[in-house]
């Protein structure tokens, strides 16, 4: 099904092949996933489907249960760094090994991003965080890393946040070259320059904390107003999606300090607001702030397995009923359990 979604939106858009396979899968691997032949694995099948311009989250996807364990790891491995368990999360990342070999470097691109986020919040030396980030662009993106690639190719969302951690990395040494990136980034999103009808869901996910780093950019660099607009973009955006995490809070705080470098007046009640949300979160504040960066998010995930015993039960169907005719109890039972895909 998704596989014929990919066709009639790729040759709609007038998407070639190799623009949509590059460096995540072969062109004739995607001709069988097409054609229904073959069934792409999750994050093969999201990246194709984002390359597209699309955002796979609008979907229920019913996975079976090897593959439904591999992205509750994912998710695990994420909330570890966020809370700041970097042993537990670096013990999941030596050990995940996806099942199939074809969608291998987007998993590597996964794990390599999560070193990354890991280097960075345990505050490791810059240059772990630098390899880990070019190494899981250099999975997929085969050709120098520079801003110019952005006008060039489709990415991933995968690829979109490596891309981000990179220009984050380079405002120290390289503030110009990290506004290259910036600004690319937000053109790679920007619907009449590209031609592409990107996403709600993905361009709010990614581009607001883009949009934060430029405008931290050019608050440094005493462009008040350029800040202001792109601090008040990116909280518009954040408000849209009800989304009041940490990088709101961040974006509010930017607002307040250029409000006040520019002499303008910063609204009282407001900043009691953003007073009081931070007292709220308590002495893991620091830790929360730090993870204001979107992650590697994956919505609507369901076990086949898991789906099969719930809706058995909430329809009253005993076990010798349903596989009456098509299986013995045993199998039944253990294909409920997840020792055995449906």
């Amino acid at each position: 099904m998704i596989g014929k979604m990919i066709q009639e939106i790729r040759i709609l858009c007038h998407i070639s092949l190799k623009q949509l396979t590059d460096g995540i899968c072969s062109i004739g691997m995607l001709k069988k996933y097409e054609s229904g032949e073959k069934w792409p694995d999750l994050l093969l099948a999201s990246a194709l489907w984002q390359r597209l311009g699309k955002s796979i989250d609008k979907f229920d996807i019913f996975l079976d249960q090897d593959e439904y364990n591999l992205a509750k790891t994912r998710a695990f491995i994420q909330e570890q760094i966020r809370r700041g368990q970097f042993q537990k999360a670096a013990t999941e990342l030596y050990s995940y090994q996806p099942q199939k070999q074809s969608s291998l470097p987007l998993h590597r691109a996964f794990v390599f991003l999560q070193w990354a986020d890991l280097f960075r919040l345990s505050k490791a030396d810059q240059k772990k965080q630098e390899q880990a980030v070019l190494d899981g662009l250099n999975q997929t993106i085969h050709c120098p890393i520079c801003p110019e690639i952005v006008k060039e190719r489709r990415f991933c969302m995968l690829e979109l946040l490596l891309l981000q951690r990179h220009a984050l990395l380079l405002e120290e040494k390289f503030p110009e070259e990290a506004l290259q990136w910036y600004c690319a980034l937000e053109e790679y999103f920007d619907l009449e320059k590209n031609n592409m009808d990107y996403d709600y869901a993905d361009k709010y996910k990614l581009l607001p904390s883009i949009l934060y780093r430029h405008a931290v950019s050019s608050f440094h660099s005493k462009f008040y107003s350029t800040a202001l607009q792109l601090t008040r973009r990116g909280l518009w955006m954040l408000e849209q999606l009800k989304h009041q995490g940490a990088l709101f809070a961040k974006l509010k705080q930017l607002e307040f300090e250029i409000l006040k470098a520019s002499g303008q007046e910063v609204p009282a009640c407001e900043m009691e607001c953003l007073r009081l949300m931070l007292e709220a979160i308590g002495e893991n504040k620091d830790l929360w702030l730090e993870n204001c960066y979107p992650g590697y998010t994956e919505y609507f995930l369901f076990s086949v397995n898991r789906t099969i015993r719930e809706r058995r039960l909430s329809a009253g169907i005993t076990k010798q009923e349903l596989a009456a005719d098509l299986c013995d109890i045993r199998t039944l039972t253990a294909i409920e359990s997840g020792q055995r895909q449906a």
